[in-house]
């Protein structure tokens, strides 16, 4: 009676031979039914460009302990495997009645036609141990998904497409799988150190007025695209989501979305392949340099740089750190360039700032015409953010007359938000890094000449550690009294942050206190606080959440706080 024999186990080549034209594919272990026998079949494939016709190998069987239980040559004769077929699958190579738990196969002559190939003298390499399947993909699989992407197969899963970069394929099949909406909308992204908040909303402000209705924005404070504003995690969403909000516009009837462009999206490549309409590059400063984000400035830098390489029109701010690296690249691949900033050697320039309570009125000039335009937030720094706006608007065919109304009334929550009582002035920013830092001191000194200030701020854990250095000593120069408290400690302890910080403050101690707390620390600093005196709330905004040991905590935000002490 014929016996069957059953597949009991299965498992990959460990080993490959370099210049082999065979590839050994992986051994089958199988059990006689009535004898308890164990088989061993042997899988190969032609990975030449020719028909192979005879295979030589050299086959160890080995027992659970190490040792050799046969060894012995065994010849495919007289086959005819074409390019890319495999075989040996249905042979039985070796029958024995002990428990075999590893198979050594060594490849020795590869024969076609006439020619061989001896490989027995080449040393073989060992395989990467696979790599074993995730519970995510294992639950994906078994919901019925057809295929995986990733840079490495997985052994025993579904089909691959595999990828030298997962996420920069994740972006391109996203965009695929939406209809490519990015080409359909008149899109606004918006790079930069500071003010790309505040810019993107000048900008949303001047299109909602010029049009009549709201228009899709997608920032660090929110996200809308037609139906409910929703709260936003991440400056500039994953690839997945980003593309069903570019769709989720157009579902809405709504043709422009303007969006912040973080450096770790292209980073990340969240944005690999979207077509910008307009890409503005507002500044550039030290930031966001750490383990869990860049490396190094040039990293920061060059992430950056590829918003100028992937929009129609590049919109840059002269003052802007490495200007001239900045143009090159927009050169290179916009189709045209506007310059804004503070001389008429750009395409758009601002003259005769005049001070207003609040805000700003200031003129905007170009080769041909002067116009003025006024702004209700604070901040000298705004005046460049608003003239970028104007420069885009203005080039995507808007009136002045839209621009003039859209951009007078601006207002960001936790971006300059000036709040006043008893001739005590309360500023809750968003400031969080040099830059920011520098340009908002500097407009207070000029905008409130000898107003002593006070500012409370923190640092986050383990992101950009240079930030510590740099708050402090502009705390250090710029502020009468700091309160250094806590800002999304992370897994680090704020005290010791605050601690960090204040040795570079410097002086004398008196000018400096550390209240881990942040919400006892707001309302000390108000209480505390003079008329004639100005505090900056630093770093939260409107955030009603600390990011504390991997959670979001929640936090009433420094917004409310200082609303509800100053009884507003």
């Amino acid at each position: 009676m014929e016996e069957n024999f059953n597949p009991v186990a299965r498992t990959r080549a460990n080993y490959y031979t370099p210049g082999s034209p065979v590839q050994f594919v992986c051994v089958e272990l199988l059990k006689g039914e009535l004898s308890g026998e164990n088989a061993v079949c042997l899988t190969f494939k032609n990975i030449s460009k020719v028909t192979l016709t005879a295979l030589e190998i050299h086959f160890k069987c080995k027992g659970v302990d190490g040792i050799i239980l046969c060894e012995d040559a065994f010849e495919y004769r007289e086959i005819e495997v074409k390019p890319g077929e495999s075989f040996g699958m249905d042979d039985a190579v070796f029958v024995t009645q002990k428990a075999i738990t590893s198979v050594d196969v060594v490849l020795k002559n590869v024969y076609s036609g006439k020619k061989v190939v001896h490989l027995d003298a080449i040393k073989r390499v060992r395989l990467p141990a696979p790599r074993r399947l995730s519970p995510e993909l294992q639950k994906a699989l078994e919901a019925g998904a057809a295929c995986y992407v990733a840079e490495q197969p997985y052994d025993n899963a579904a089909p691959a497409l595999l990828v030298s970069n997962v996420r920069r394929a994740l972006s391109v099949l996203a965009a695929e799988y939406y209809g490519h909406p990015a080409e359909q909308l008149t899109l606004i992204g918006l790079t930069g150190t500071k003010g790309k908040t505040t810019t993107t909303y000048f900008i949303k402000n001047i299109l909602d007025t010029a049009f009549g209705h709201r228009t899709a924005v997608l920032s660090t404070v929110e996200m809308y695209t037609g139906g409910e504003s929703t709260e936003a995690h991440l400056t500039t969403p994953e690839s997945l989501e980003l593309q069903q909000c570019f769709a989720d516009t157009l579902a809405h009837g709504i043709r422009h979305l303007t969006m912040e462009v973080s450096s770790q999206a292209y980073k990340q490549q969240r944005v690999y392949g979207v077509p910008f309409t307009v890409g503005l590059f507002l500044n550039l400063s030290e930031d966001h340099i750490g383990p869990l984000e860049h490396e190094s400035f040039e990293d920061y830098f060059q992430c950056k740089l590829q918003l100028m390489k992937n929009c129609k029109l590049a919109v840059i701010c002269r003052g802007t750190d490495r200007f001239g690296e900045i143009y090159a690249a927009a050169k290179a691949h916009a189709e045209r360039i506007l310059v804004c900033g503070n001389d008429p050697s750009c395409d758009l320039w601002v003259e005769n700032i005049r001070k207003e309570t609040p805000g700003f009125t200031f003129t905007v000039c170009d080769k041909n015409s002067r116009r003025d335009f006024r702004i209700t937030m604070e901040g000298r720094f705004n005046i460049e953010n608003a003239l970028a706006a104007i420069t885009i608007t203005r080039a995507l065919g808007l009136p002045d007359d839209a621009i003039a109304a859209g951009i007078a009334d601006v207002s960001v929550p936790g971006r300059m938000n000036v709040l006043q009582k008893d001739g005590r002035t309360v500023i809750v920013d968003y400031a969080h890094n040099f830059l920011s830092f520098t340009a908002l001191f500097r407009s207070l000194k000029q905008d409130y000449p000898g107003a002593p200030i006070k500012v409370l701020c923190g640092c986050p854990g383990h992101k950009n550690l240079k930030r510590r250095v740099d708050i402090g000593h502009l705390c250090g120069e710029y502020a009468d009294f700091v309160y250094l408290t806590a800002e999304d400690p992370g897994f680090e302890d704020p005290a010791e942050i605050c601690r960090e910080m204040a040795g570079y403050i410097g002086e004398s101690h008196h000018r400096f206190i550390i209240l881990p707390d942040r919400a006892a620390a707001v309302e000390r600093s108000i209480a505390e606080l003079a008329p004639g005196e100005i505090l900056i709330l630093a770093g939260k905004g409107e955030e009603d959440y600390q990011k504390v040991q991997g959670r979001y905590d929640f936090y009433e935000s420094d917004l409310a706080i200082a609303r509800r002490c100053l009884g507003l």
